[in-house]
């Protein structure tokens, strides 16, 4: 028999509240209807279009969104592909794609950075006033998640006046020691359980 170590990556949101000055405030509040407007303008145009693939409404309409937003390229990039999702989620669910409102953001590596300075966290994002440094207002849980990343996607959103953050990182889970040996397993109706070496439980 050999041994063999599987290494997998969990993918995992964290989820944390912004220290949002005034100033932040308002740059990120101009930024989200700036981003859903430009969201709002795609999304008709990939409708018209009959649009699905966030490429080709790329190809089609990436200057003319360029020349009538203030928007920098990596946001207005985010919105074609949150649109064509949209459409696509939708037209699963058999309905017609609603309109975006300013209530989030799709941030990439380009528009947002994790720093970190002892068990002290921050953002750097991109807004239309420039790039805010925010602090992130969170726990031990949400630290030790964070610690020591280097995330690379984001959703920012605001509920009731209040801004938060939800960072994808990814952690390891614990190695696995395999033998070689595998078993099969089935769950039927009379047995709950039953496995390739004979065992059952009802």
């Amino acid at each position: 028999h050999y041994h063999r170590i599987i290494s997998l990556i969990q993918a995992k949101t964290v989820k944390c509240k912004l220290k949002v000055s005034p100033e932040d405030e308002s740059a990120l509040n101009e930024t989200l209807i700036g981003y859903s407007k430009v969201c709002n303008q795609s999304l008709k145009h990939a409708l018209k279009e009959k649009i699905t693939n966030n490429m080709t409404l790329h190809r089609r309409i990436y200057y003319s969104m360029r020349e009538k937003s203030d928007l920098t390229s990596n946001y207005i990039i985010r919105c074609f592909a949150k649109v064509c999702a949209g459409i696509k989620s939708a037209r699963s669910q058999g309905r017609t794609p609603k309109s975006f409102q300013p209530t989030s953001l799709d941030l990439d590596i380009r528009l947002f950075t994790l720093f970190q300075t002892e068990d002290q966290f921050s953002i750097s994002i991109s807004t239309m006033q420039g790039r805010c440094k925010i602090p992130l207002a969170i726990g031990d849980y949400q630290r030790k998640l964070l610690n020591g990343q280097k995330p690379t996607a984001a959703t920012i959103s605001v509920r009731k006046g209040q801004f938060y953050i939800n960072i994808c990182i990814k952690t390891e889970i614990p190695e696995v020691a395999s033998t070689g040996k595998f078993i099969g397993i089935d769950v039927g109706q009379v047995n709950l359980v039953s496995t390739s070496t004979g065992f059952k439980k009802r």
